[in-house]
């Protein structure tokens, strides 16, 4: 039962947990009710029962033998108006011979006489049977009290009306009543708290979690925690060791994978380079050698080589964005590796390297730079901040083409932003390189294989945004030409903590 209610309520376990208990406690509390109204309706009929046997006692004491060797009760008026005098209940009194013939009183308690199954009542002198009966109408409480002399028996009858009885019973059911659900709402609280206390260390342990950064495997404290909390965290520290393992093998094949890609590619560039000297000088000795000529001079055999050069080129760049790419995202941020840092230093180190070549392609390179401290991983930034620009190379390519790095604070926020004034980023190339990791992924790599590789750079550009807690904003250009991109960095710096 318990687990369908947890599966309907909250799914914090603190309230899965207090609505369990509370589950559980509610139907004891109503019990409690129950057989507390009992036990207060019973001692109210106790305490009103004796008074009822007191009554009949002194009213027994009453009887006697006349002259005539009759029953006769001897009360005077002024002490039954006495017994009588209630002004919330009505009080009927009788007595009866053996013969069930009315001796005093009133005859109509004849017919309100308890049956067999009547409740017996000892009193001090005697033992009576009392029973709430209708009659007449009312609601009665009778008692009856059986009396012998020497030389003769009576029954002496009691009754009375319940109106006091009643509201005595629902005042001490009021009473505990309220006292039960002020011990519940107690009881509620003291679970609360102790719940709370109980998983305060799992809260930690979970805020600790939320708060590593990544790329951080240093087994979590279980000094002085439950052993059930123990057990857990033994599980995840047993996780983070085979995480780290499988991050550090990713690590050593990261730099395998280089070295193996980047050798033959060196190999085969060299070679292209030897092919065009060979070529050169077999040209200049064609006068001599006329059988070689045919083949020196083939153009298309020249520019087939050119077109392998840059093939090759492309390839170069493209195997390097794929290891920055795999570096970036295998990485994480480690907090130990992080800087003090100034965006306006980067942004320079990268017009020193992005100058030559933004004037070999025409294209007119600014940059409008002011100061934007963070705390960063100075090499990862600056590899965005060239990924930007190539990409702003690309797609701001044209007769008058402007590219315009600029840095700085805004709402005590540092920010990175480049605009070119080109044609834009196509569409389908914007959609894929912005979408958060696992969405859209075939959009992704369609992007990645236009346009150069443009998709990687990109992709590069907003996973070291990521790890830096950065955001990438994707917009037009001024004058709705061009495209711009912006990287915004946390208000707060990060700390080594």
């Amino acid at each position: 039962m318990f687990e369908r209610l947890a599966a309907l309520g909250p799914q914090g376990l603190r309230q899965r947990l207090l609505l369990a208990l509370t589950a559980a406690l509610s139907p004891v509390l109503a019990l409690a009710l129950v057989l507390n109204h009992q036990a207060t309706q019973g001692l109210s009929d106790e305490a009103f029962d004796k008074a009822l046997l007191n009554v009949a006692v002194a009213l027994a004491a009453r009887v006697e033998i006349d002259t005539d060797h009759d029953l006769d009760v001897d009360l005077p008026a002024s002490a039954q108006a006495l017994l009588q005098a209630d002004a919330t209940d009505q009080m009927r009194l009788a007595v009866f011979d053996q013969d069930e013939r009315l001796v005093w009183g009133d005859g109509g308690l004849q017919a309100c006489s308890p049956s067999a199954s009547a409740q017996r009542l000892v009193g001090a002198t005697a033992e009576a049977a009392v029973q709430t009966r209708r009659c007449e109408g009312q609601v009665l409480r009778v008692l009856v009290l059986p009396r012998q002399g020497p030389f003769w028996r009576a029954r002496v009858m009691v009754a009375e009306t319940t109106r006091k009885r009643e509201a005595a019973a629902q005042r001490l059911l009021l009473t505990s009543s309220t006292m039960g659900l002020a011990l519940w709402a107690c009881a509620l609280l003291t679970l609360w708290w102790v719940t709370r206390a109980m998983l305060r260390p799992l809260e930690r342990a979970a805020a600790a979690l939320a708060q590593r950064p990544a790329g951080e495997w240093a087994p979590l404290a279980t000094e002085g925690l439950p052993q059930e909390l123990q057990s857990l965290l033994g599980a995840i520290n047993g996780l983070l060791q085979r995480l780290q393992a499988l991050s550090q093998a990713q690590q050593r094949f990261i730099g395998d994978i280089a070295h193996q890609l980047r050798t033959p590619l060196a190999g085969l560039r060299l070679q292209l380079d030897l092919l065009r000297q060979d070529g050169g000088g077999l040209a200049a000795s064609t006068h001599s050698h006329h059988q070689l000529a045919p083949l020196v001079a083939d153009a298309a055999v020249a520019e087939r080589v050119v077109q392998m050069t840059l093939a090759l080129d492309r390839m170069g760049r493209l195997v390097g964005k794929l290891l920055a790419l795999a570096r970036a995202e295998a990485g994480g941020l480690n907090p130990e590796l992080l800087q003090a840092m100034d965006l306006r230093d980067t942004a320079e180190a990268c017009a020193n390297e992005f100058i030559d070549q933004a004037q070999h392609l025409g294209i007119e390179l600014s940059f409008e730079l002011a100061s934007a401290p963070l705390r960063g991983r100075s090499a990862d930034l600056h590899e965005m901040a060239s990924n930007l620009l190539e990409n702003a190379f690309l797609h701001g390519r044209h007769a008058q083409a402007q590219v315009c790095m600029r840095s700085g604070l805004q709402d005590g926020c540092a920010f990175l932003e480049v605009e070119d004034n080109g044609p834009g980023m196509p569409p389908a190339v914007a959609m894929g390189a912005w979408q958060s990791r696992g969405q859209h992924g075939a959009e992704a790599r369609t992007a990645g294989r236009t346009q150069q590789g443009v998709g990687l750079g990109l992709a590069i550009v907003r996973t070291i945004a990521e790890q830096h807690g950065a955001s990438v904003e994707w917009r037009p250009g001024a004058h709705a030409r061009g495209t711009r991109v912006r990287v915004t960095f946390p208000g707060c710096p990060l700390s080594d903590s």
